[in-house]
């Protein structure tokens, strides 16, 4: 199962399709005990609830959507994707590979488990930085469940 299907099976009973999908979002995060996030017109930011995890946002304007998780990053045309991405990184079944050289972080590679193991789906990455530097790779992951659903 690929991350897009993964996506909308988690959030499939979460999101009426009906109405502005912000707004909904943000209806639908008032629901969710401990979590913190901010909302403006267009636009929706969760903070990471721990130390390992990984902010997700959504902005809206009018040529689509863009969900960030950290520094990934992709752009939708239709809302149904864009929040079934957004609520997919709000669970603990979505994880960032973050690669940094010298400090600075320059490639983002969201991964999903699929029978146990992770996998990568999509690279996001800067085109300048400190190459000559030695990389170092962390893993971030939101421990978070969203709405009902379980923990594998």
């Amino acid at each position: 199962m690929g991350s897009r299907a993964l996506f909308a099976l988690l959030s499939a009973a979460l999101m009426p399709s009906a109405g502005d999908p912000i707004a909904e979002l943000k209806s639908r995060l008032d629901d969710m005990p401990g979590l913190r996030y901010t909302a403006g017109p267009g636009s929706v930011a969760v903070e990471p609830g721990s130390g390992d995890g990984f902010p997700v946002s959504v902005f809206a304007d009018d040529r689509g959507y863009v969900v960030s998780f950290h520094g990934w990053h992709e752009h939708f045309t239709d809302a149904e994707s864009a929040v079934d991405c957004f609520l997919f990184g709000l669970t603990d079944r979505a994880r960032l590979k973050v690669s940094s050289r010298c400090g600075v972080d320059y490639k983002w590679t969201l991964e999903y488990r699929r029978d146990g193991q992770w996998v990568e789906d999509s690279t996001t990455g800067r085109l300048f930085f400190p190459f000559w530097c030695r990389r170092t790779t962390r893993y971030l992951r939101n421990r978070g469940t969203c709405a009902g659903q379980q923990r594998p």
